[in-house]
């Protein structure tokens, strides 16, 4: 499993150092760490341009900055990740399938146990949403036995998790050993800020020691403990959250072929009777793909009938994503219709 990790991290690396080659040829860089961009730089220079100004506006002036310039920070790619959704939030509905309009979002929110959350966002019915985002860190927090400032805090708070739990309950030594799911899963269940949401991790979907532990920490929640909310607790991939090109193209080791998503409400035929556009159930994705396995680009437009665009949405992801990358776009103009060497999903 180090192995696999270690072959990935390489990957990264090499991939942001190139990244800052094309994209920062003229700014300096860390000649040990060539993935850096220096401090002397604004924390906004290590952001995607166009969420540059997002940035300002938006972010404290109080937020604690843990990496600054590095491009491999979990801390800045949450801020590329969801900047562009302050002025928009619809667009994350599908993403983590959840009905509910997403009222706010914020960073690095504090709570009373003097920890901070990655994001913190709140529905219409004020449940909150806790998202914990990784990208190259090799684990989610883990506590050594023994930590005394931790204990007190397991017995002072965390273990009113268990009021949650139907089967074994959760000992101190298990919470320590997965410390940050558990601490995440305490401040997204209990009554602190808002009411019981939901818990999301996020992280790469090729990160293998990340995929192990959460999968691990799940089994026993839903086996042993029998956890009473478990379908509030969601996981998803960078890859899924994607929303541009340039979001790909700086923190996404990309596969050949590319499955690009436009969701439209409408179908403006009338305005492009030049497109040559047909339509399909969402049923028949999986088929259709079998038929295209030597295309590169196709263009379709899905009948949405009496699905809900988070149901279209499942079926895209389950018929195309083993074989290509899934991008769900903010922008549903169709001047993203044809892209070159892509597949172009419409609904």
């Amino acid at each position: 499993m180090k192995k696999a990790y270690q072959a990935y991290i390489s990957m990264i690396e090499k991939h942001l150092e190139n990244y800052l080659k094309f994209n920062y040829p003229d700014y300096v860089i860390d000649a040990k760490h060539p993935y850096i961009i220096d401090k002397s730089y604004h924390v906004s220079e290590s952001l995607l341009p166009e969420n540059r100004l997002l940035f300002e506006k938006y972010m404290r002036k109080d937020i604690d900055i843990h990496s600054p310039g590095n491009l491999k920070s979990s801390q800045l790619m949450a801020f590329d990740l969801f900047l562009p959704y302050l002025e928009n939030t619809e667009g994350l509905k599908a993403k983590f399938q959840i009905y509910d309009h997403i009222n706010s979002i914020s960073f690095e929110e504090v709570f009373s146990d003097y920890t901070h959350v990655d994001v913190f966002m709140k529905t219409e019915h004020d449940e909150k949403i806790i998202c914990e985002v990784k990208y190259s860190e090799s684990c989610f927090d883990r506590v050594k036995p023994g930590n005394k400032l931790r204990s007190e805090k397991f017995q002072k708070f965390y273990q009113n998790i268990n009021q949650w739990m139907e089967g074994d309950p959760v000992e101190e030594c298990e919470f320590m050993d997965n410390y940050q799911l558990y601490r995440n899963l305490y401040h997204a269940f209990s009554s602190e800020k808002g009411k019981i949401g939901y818990f999301i991790v996020i992280y790469p979907k090729d990160h293998p020691m990340l995929e192990h532990q959460f999968n691990q920490f799940y089994e026993r929640l839903k086996v042993i403990h029998k956890f009473k909310h478990m379908d509030r607790i969601k996981k998803t991939y960078i890859e899924r959250m994607a929303y541009s090109d340039s979001f790909w193209g700086k923190y996404i080791i990309k596969k050949e072929r590319l499955l690009e998503i436009d969701i439209i409400n409408k179908v403006l035929e009338d305005d492009h009777r030049d497109i040559d556009l047909y339509y399909q159930s969402a049923e028949d994705l999986p088929e259709i793909k079998k038929r295209m396995v030597t295309q590169d680009q196709l263009n379709i437009m899905i009948d949405i009938k009496d699905h809900s665009l988070i149901e279209i949405w499942k079926y895209v992801q389950n018929a195309f994503e083993q074989d290509y990358q899934v991008v769900h776009r903010l922008n549903t103009k169709y001047k993203h219709f044809v892209d070159e060497k892509s597949i172009n999903v419409l609904f």
